[in-house]
């Protein structure tokens, strides 16, 4: 119970930090601020931007090295298999606040692998196709139209996941450490770092439809998509709030990848 205690304690204190960075971008506290000024004042960001720039070397690759990448749209909406450009956000059609993108900013959502080890396309897609259905919500006897995506640009995301299986008791990870070089005892405490920062009170559901609601929770994730491209970063890799196990990655822009045209289906749940 002490080291349940312990860590979450430490969530805790981050989701502490994250609600006050929630609370200042929403009220318009920031608004005067530039994005460099709000990362140095706001202690969440002061942890992570370090965090990013000491261990980009281990958690930034390029787009084509996530794997295969699948995109979801249109529940129980009759599309053409070849009416591509459906697939394709436009700044027209994005009218709502979305995780990491405001209205009117087109950024497209993938659903990937957790990691890239190429197992058969079969067996991923499979389990791909699950985290896509928990994102659109779609139940049972719906269909929705699916294909696939590859990378067209030499561009890096960055990989916030971490790693679920450390162990979350801090003497088992203490040990872990003790046994690792001074590069891997950084990695693997970067990855207990991204644990506690996919706690179920940051990376949560957001099921409302009204507006506020969605700008509110949503204005930290969209200033970290901000951050990322202030850095030069293509997109970020983050694990799905609805399907356990289940992982996103977000392009900052669709031109990035490419949709393989021959890849439309529709997909009965």
């Amino acid at each position: 119970m002490e080291i349940k205690q312990v860590v979450n304690g430490l969530s805790e204190i981050m989701t502490e930090h994250w609600d006050t960075l929630k609370n200042a971008l929403y009220s318009g506290e920031t608004e005067d601020l530039s994005l460099e000024e709000i990362v140095k004042k706001y202690t969440f960001f002061k942890v992570f931007d370090d965090l990013v720039d000491n261990m980009a070397s281990q958690f930034s690759f390029p787009i084509k090295d996530v794997g295969r990448l699948y995109r979801g749209v249109g529940v129980n909406e009759e599309i053409d298999l070849d009416f591509y450009q459906r697939m394709i956000p436009h700044s027209d059609y994005v009218k709502n606040h979305n995780r990491m993108n405001p209205p009117g900013e087109e950024f497209i959502y993938l659903g990937v692998m957790p990691v890239n080890r190429r197992k058969s396309k079969e067996i991923e897609k499979k389990f791909i196709l699950k985290t896509i259905e928990a994102e659109l919500r779609v139940k049972k006897g719906d269909f929705y139209t699916n294909a696939r995506f590859e990378s067209n640009s030499d561009k890096n995301i960055f990989d916030v996941v971490g790693d679920p299986s450390l162990p979350t008791d801090i003497y088992q990870l203490a040990e872990i450490l003790s046994k690792k070089s001074a590069a891997e005892r950084s990695r693997i405490t970067a990855l207990f770092y991204f644990n506690l920062f996919n706690n179920d009170q940051i990376f949560k559901p957001v099921h409302s439809t009204e507006p506020d609601i969605r700008a509110r929770e949503y204005a930290p994730f969209q200033f970290l998509a901000n951050y990322f491209k202030s850095k030069g970063y293509g997109g970020i890799k983050y694990r799905s709030t609805v399907h356990k196990e289940g992982t996103n990655v977000v392009i900052f822009n669709p031109k990035n990848v490419k949709l393989i045209e021959t890849s439309m289906e529709k997909i009965v749940r």
